[in-house]
């Protein structure tokens, strides 16, 4: 029988859902007060969901997957190829842009801290449905899979970013003082841990701006890529392709709220909101003010790729800035038209690709390739020997994800090639720039995270 909780409660958990994870830094928590959430908000279902759901808020509006300035898309954008910096300022994605990063720089700090807080309030979830005698069981298990997703999915991230981090599953504060970090691979196979649990515990039944059966093969198949383990990451995006759920869409609709190509997005805060990205890199007069599309990217295009007079825009025709068009509404709208893409089916294609390619299975990868390039209006391949394939692959990732979460950044990082690409970009490049440093303040507070990544004090 569900816990009735009175309409006075509920506005009381409102205010507790907001702070749920405020604290500064997350090795620092008071645990009492997270019994006390535990205790309320896990035995009823409309404030179970509202915590799960704050969560996904969060997500949305800070950290790595944040549409904003602060988010991976711009500030990695910023660091690699894509974007250039005209802020005069000495703003967080200007010091990408110049390379002036420190172990105490403030968006170092921040990004690390917004991430494990994100992470704090998943564990809080997960401990809080497992003390519940309440909920039903199938509510039990749906929203502890969508935890264990999003937990999977900001430990990737993190660990892409700052290489061997703490894989945190606890809001235990006694062990999140003193907790080690692990290397990236082990990373990895906590991730897959977590997802294998998610696959167990999910519903058929999915919405799009919730994790989903197929988000989570989804995030596996990128895992499973980046380990270069090929069969599994086949395996998996093959699962994701073959599901009918989703088609990729013309390069005018790929982006729209609506979109088949969408696997998992992030929902916008209104019915009139759209997302951050069209605010933060639409601008209407030149020069631009804050970041624009670099003159190497934008030559980079090839003559028959749609993409060019689709996802970006040249503001003046007589000068040469041009900023990402792939979200259009850079304004509210009566109803929202776009959310924020983070997993899509032209993505399964492109991994697929690249494993078949590595297993030296080229002809399969080729079908993939040519339904990408038909849908991108381009001319289809005939023979494989015409082209280098992994050439094509790389061309292939930089113009169908550019601003998207940094992928260009892990795709150079990964590949190898970040240092080659980049001097070429920037001549103050570093080979130690391949990774961020560890924030020296959270050093400070535990020192089991020593030693300071490579080339950083």
């Amino acid at each position: 029988m569900k816990t009735k909780i009175s309409r006075s409660i509920l506005y009381v958990l409102i205010p507790i859902l907001i702070i749920f994870s405020s604290c500064e830094d997350f090795i620092e928590v008071d645990p009492p007060f997270n019994m006390i959430n535990s205790d309320i908000v896990f035995n009823d279902e409309r404030t179970a969901q509202a915590a799960l759901l704050n969560v996904y808020s969060k997500i949305r509006t800070s950290g790595f997957l944040s549409g904003s300035f602060e988010g991976a898309g711009c500030l990695l954008g910023c660091y690699t190829d894509e974007l250039t910096s005209y802020d005069a300022i000495n703003t967080s994605f200007q010091d990408f842009y110049s390379l002036s990063l420190t172990s105490n720089h403030n968006t170092i700090t921040n990004l690390w801290n917004t991430t494990y807080n994100q992470i704090y309030d998943i564990n809080s979830v997960l401990e809080g449905l497992g003390k519940s005698n309440s909920l039903e069981p199938e509510l039990i298990n749906q929203l502890k899979s969508e935890a264990l997703f999003l937990r999977a999915l900001l430990h990737f991230y993190l660990t892409n970013t700052y290489d061997a981090i703490p894989y945190v599953n606890t809001t235990d504060y006694q062990k999140n003082r003193n907790i080690g970090k692990e290397s990236l691979s082990k990373i990895y196979l906590k991730c897959l841990e977590d997802l294998n649990i998610a696959s167990e515990l999910i519903s058929e039944t999915f919405v799009k701006h919730r994790a989903s059966k197929f988000a989570i093969q989804a995030l596996k198949a990128r895992i499973y890529l980046y380990s270069k383990k090929w069969e599994e990451a086949i395996f998996y995006a093959t699962e994701v392709i073959n599901s009918n759920q989703y088609t990729i869409e013309p390069i005018e609709s790929r982006f729209l709220k609506d979109s088949k190509s969408t696997i998992w997005h992030l929902q916008a805060a209104t019915t009139t909101a759209n997302t951050s990205e069209a605010t933060t890199y639409i601008f209407n007069t030149v020069p631009p003010s804050k970041v624009a599309l670099t003159d190497s990217f934008v030559q980079g295009f090839k003559t028959d790729d749609s993409r060019k007079n689709t996802w970006i825009k040249q503001v003046d025709e007589n000068y040469n800035y041009y900023h990402p068009f792939k979200y259009t509404q850079d304004l509210q709208t009566p109803l929202s038209q776009e959310y924020s893409i983070v997993l899509r089916i032209e993505e399964m294609y492109l991994i697929r690709m690249e494993a078949l390619t590595n297993l030296g299975n080229k002809v399969e990868a080729l079908q993939d390739l040519n339904l990408l390039r038909e849908h991108n209006n381009q001319s289809f391949i005939e023979d494989i020997a015409t082209i280098d394939m992994n050439e094509e692959i790389r061309y292939q990732r930089k113009y169908e994800f550019f601003t998207e979460f940094g992928h260009r950044f892990y795709d150079l990082k990964r590949w190898q090639l970040l240092n080659d690409i980049m001097i070429v970009e920037k001549p103050n490049w570093q080979t130690i720039y391949k990774t961020l440093p560890l924030p020296q303040k959270e050093i400070q507070l535990n020192p089991q995270l020593l030693p300071q990544n490579e080339g950083y004090l």
